[in-house]
């Protein structure tokens, strides 16, 4: 059984970092002679590696629990930049929640403090995805399931597969 994590803050390369040590370390055992872009493009279907994440699973529960495609939250722009509403499931940019903002009672939601018991049942409640994936993950989810709630998944995968290699690529 091995694992190799990759620890850091918001933004500090994580998963850029895991990628490049998955294809060197497979260019290392299958000899696999590729460009930084070829890989970049094919990352995905290298399969001697198991790149893990923490955040996997909270994204799974809120896309089935918000109805809305996990694909928004694997995107960063839509993750990070644009608004959500979870009354109506849609999203927004920035400049559009200004024009509601003065155009109408619209409740900006900046950290997961300001989530309150029915936010989410407000059509004028806009919230960034990150900020649910925060407020769930840490208040709801291990208040509720304890503090590894997120990480016991990840040892029993590990765990379970002892001749595999695993990177997990979110480590904060």
């Amino acid at each position: 059984m091995s694992a190799i994590a990759f620890n850091g803050s918001k933004d500090s390369g994580k998963t850029i970092s895991a990628k490049i040590y998955r294809y060197l370390y497979v260019k290392w055992v299958w000899g696999i002679n590729s460009s930084f872009e070829k890989f970049i493009n094919n990352i995905d279907s290298i399969q001697c590696l198991n790149t893990l994440s923490f955040a996997t699973n909270v994204k799974k529960v809120l896309s089935i629990i918000l109805n809305i495609d996990i694909k928004y939250f694997n995107d960063r722009d839509y993750k990070d930049k644009f608004w959500f509403n979870p009354y109506s499931r849609t999203f927004i940019s920035e400049n559009k929640l200004k024009e509601r903002v003065t155009e109408r009672r619209t409740l900006i939601c900046q950290n997961t403090e300001q989530i309150k018991y029915n936010s989410f049942n407000d059509e004028d409640f806009f919230v960034r995805l990150r900020t649910i994936m925060q407020w769930f993950g840490t208040d709801i989810a291990q208040k509720h399931f304890g503090n590894n709630v997120w990480i016991n998944p990840i040892i029993n995968k590990i765990k379970d597969n002892p001749n595999n290699l695993f990177i997990i690529d979110d480590v904060r």
